[in-house]
């Protein structure tokens, strides 16, 4: 599986910590990694203009995950990408005193769920997504 990183990294995340998260995320949703997908770490204006374009929401959040385009061919895999807002999640964890790299590993493993089709809209939809995701932090980050 290639898992693409860019943007500004934050210190505290270690490439090998993305990946793994990426990589544990498929394992608990029990898919196979194959194919690529993206993570990029963006500032805030940039998460505030795609937040507005593709989601009509004024305002910044801390991750955005856009599926990849249905007209790639079939035997390559493209998952898409999961965007990040480092600084909004610094901000965040400050608040609610949680560490920084423990929300990066989360909300990784949140935004690859989304591309492997999951989704927090029902409380149930929530409870399975949220479930697998706090399994893999918990075995990343040891927290």
């Amino acid at each position: 599986m290639i898992i693409n990183i860019s943007g500004k990294v934050p210190r505290v995340i270690k490439e090998d910590q993305i990946k793994k998260a990426v990589r544990k995320t498929f394992t608990a949703a029990r898919r196979i990694e194959r194919g690529s997908l993206s993570i990029r770490f963006v500032g805030e204006q940039e998460m505030e203009e795609l937040n507005q374009c593709y989601r009509k929401i004024k305002g910044s959040t801390n991750v955005l995950a856009f599926s990849a385009d249905a007209s790639f061919p079939q035997n390559s895999v493209d998952w898409g990408d999961i965007m990040v807002a480092s600084d909004y999640v610094k901000r965040d964890v400050e608040d609610r005193e949680i560490p920084f790299t423990e929300e990066l590993v989360r909300l990784i493993s949140h935004g690859t769920l989304h591309l492997l089709g999951y989704d927090h809209d029902t409380k149930a939809k929530e409870k399975r997504m949220f479930g697998l995701q706090e399994s893999v932090v918990r075995k990343i980050t040891n927290y």
